[in-house]
């Protein structure tokens, strides 16, 4: 039966793209510390994404501009970063001809008081689509993306994304509805809560707090701890229990897992304890790279709720929501 089954969905693939079901997408993940860009064949009769042509990320720090900001405001200095980096990968996408470009903005949009009014700027200057989604729909659309990417149907799935100014964890109840945990802790803010809270410097003035030190490490990673106990629901941290943790975005696999454990598929609570050890004493410069001011608290942030949720294994996939987004039908009707 199974075989008849794949044969009827093989046949029917090859009906629809030969009757001109096939079109080119481009898709942008706009979020508070990162933009990724995607380009992939979908399949518009079966609503399937098919081969992946062009898939990049840049940094553009759009929270950070944010909490420096007097009134709320992007300024005009990232306003211009955020054209300019769009628009480069805009150009690399049109090599490829895309039927449509659809942008997805989330947390730092959200919160900028001229969000809106930037996101049509973008629009009109650009030609992308642009929408700002609240926490929800992001959460949906990381989930999308990672249902499709997922071949393990033998348990359940809780789908686990940090960006810069949010978190979400996602799974499907009983009756298949979207249960979200809408969590305000993710990267930037956490590191943000470090500097301020802990190490007591405004980050505002010192944009990194490393190196950390013994001290601060350890009380960054009781607040990590203490913050999933109380704001993580009861219903959440049940389905946890139960289910396989997938990790999405650009956290989990470049921050974590590329750091950790890069020749693996998943990463331990073990492993990710181990490197914040020896990372905690760290400056940034000998961290390296776009992310070091991140990197050590993102550690902290992630062993943190493991700890507290009994997380002992997250099996990463190199998705983001600019894979939900280009079989999200109502963004390209």
């Amino acid at each position: 039966m199974k075989s008849f089954i794949l044969v009827v969905t093989l046949l029917w693939s090859s009906f629809a793209l030969s009757n001109g079901c096939e079109e080119i997408r481009a898709s942008f993940d706009i979020g508070s510390a990162t933009t990724k860009m995607l380009v992939a064949k979908v399949n518009t009769c079966l609503n399937k994404k098919g081969k992946i042509l062009l898939e990049k990320s840049v940094p553009i720090p759009f929270k950070v501009a944010i909490d420096n900001s007097q009134n709320g405001e992007f300024d005009s200095e990232i306003q211009s970063l955020g054209i300019s980096e769009l628009s480069k990968l805009k150009e690399e996408a049109s090599s490829f001809t895309p039927n449509r470009y659809v942008a997805v903005a989330t947390s730092a949009f959200r919160k900028a008081t001229n969000g809106k009014i930037y996101a049509k700027r973008i629009e009109r200057i650009l030609g992308i689509t642009f929408k700002i989604i609240d926490q929800k729909t992001e959460a949906i659309l990381g989930h999308l993306g990672a249902i499709q990417a997922v071949s393990d149907n033998s348990k359940d799935l809780l789908v686990w994304d940090i960006g810069g100014g949010s978190m979400q964890m996602t799974y499907l109840t009983k009756d298949q509805n979207y249960k979200v945990y809408e969590g305000k802790l993710a990267s930037v803010s956490f590191k943000n809560m470090v500097t301020s809270g802990i190490k007591g410097k405004s980050y505002k003035t010192n944009p990194t707090p490393n190196p950390l030190g013994k001290h601060a490490a350890r009380k960054a990673l009781n607040l990590a701890e203490y913050y999933a106990k109380i704001h993580v629901p009861n219903d959440v941290k049940d389905a946890i229990k139960r289910s396989k943790v997938i990790g999405i975005g650009s956290l989990h696999y470049y921050s974590i897992l590329k750091n950790v454990a890069p020749e693996e598929k998943h990463y331990q609570l073990s492993q990710v304890l181990k490197h914040y050890n020896t990372q905690k004493l760290l400056s940034d410069s000998q961290i390296g790279g776009e992310y070091a001011s991140t990197d050590v608290t993102n550690l902290a942030l992630v062993s943190g709720f493991m700890k507290e949720l009994g997380i002992e294994n997250v099996y990463v996939y190199k998705i983001n929501m600019a894979h939900g987004i280009l079989t999200y039908q109502d963004y390209w009707k």
